[in-house]
Parts: C-alpha cells; sequence; structure tokens
C-alpha cells in the first residue's frame, strides 16, 4: 500500500496532497476528469490518506488488520472525527474495486471527503 502520493515523479507529502488537492477542486480541475479517471485518482487518493491513518496507528503500537479495523481505532483514538464519512469513502472504494460506478463521486470528494482529509490533517499535526 502506498504510503505517498506521486505526481509527476515527485512524492507528496500528506499536507502536500491535501493542498495539491484543495487546488484541483478550487480550479475545477476534477470537473475534467471522466469516470474512469476521477474513480483511479480517488482509489490513490483514498489509499494515501487511508495508509497515513494505518501508520499513525502503528507507530502508537496499535496492529490494523484490515481497513474497517483500521478506521473503528481510529475513531476510538479520536484520530478521524466523523467514522461514518470514512467508511463512506471505504464502500467507494470497495465499489470501484468491485468496477461497480459509485455515483456522486466528484460531489463526494469536494464536498465531503476533502474536508475530513483537512481535519485529518489538523489532529495529525496536534498528536
Amino acid at each position: 500500500m502506498e504510503t505517498t502520493f506521486c505526481r509527476e515523479g515527485k512524492s507528496l507529502s500528506y499536507a502536500e496532497l491535501t493542498q495539491m488537492l484543495g487546488n484541483m477542486i478550487e480550479k475545477n480541475i476534477l470537473g475534467e476528469l471522466d469516470q474512469e479517471a476521477l474513480e483511479k485518482f480517488y482509489l490513490r487518493l483514498f489509499e494515501t490518506t487511508y495508509a497515513k491513518i494505518r501508520d499513525y496507528l502503528e507507530l502508537k503500537n496499535y496492529k490494523v488488520v484490515n481497513y474497517r479495523q483500521g478506521l473503528l481505532t481510529a475513531s476510538q483514538v479520536k484520530l478521524i472525527t466523523k467514522p461514518e464519512v470514512w467508511y463512506e469513502a471505504l464502500e467507494r472504494k470497495n465499489l470501484i474495486d468491485q468496477g461497480k460506478t459509485t455515483d456522486h463521486l466528484r460531489r463526494f470528494i469536494i464536498d465531503t471527503y476533502y474536508e475530513e482529509m483537512r481535519v485529518l490533517l489538523n489532529v495529525l499535526g496536534e498528536k
């Protein structure tokens, strides 16, 4: 699983990734992506973000065995504040992995997921 997001051959930190997504939203770049490109982008975004959660938990000596358990633990230690959003994000990832289209993915990223990424970034900065 990736722990960094690569763009144009450069690895981005989680803070840089969050900032990049904010810039993409502001410039409506996500609106220009077709469904396949958007889904591919979302999968990389989710995997990188989840890797940050997993790495933090493992650094604190929690054993992470799967996505759901990792999200539950992250919620219990107050690393994530809205577990329902993260479970929805995981469900969307799973649907894409199964070759199914996830409705309103662009709106989910812009209206919901990006904000939770920012919250996670702030929480990580405090811990």
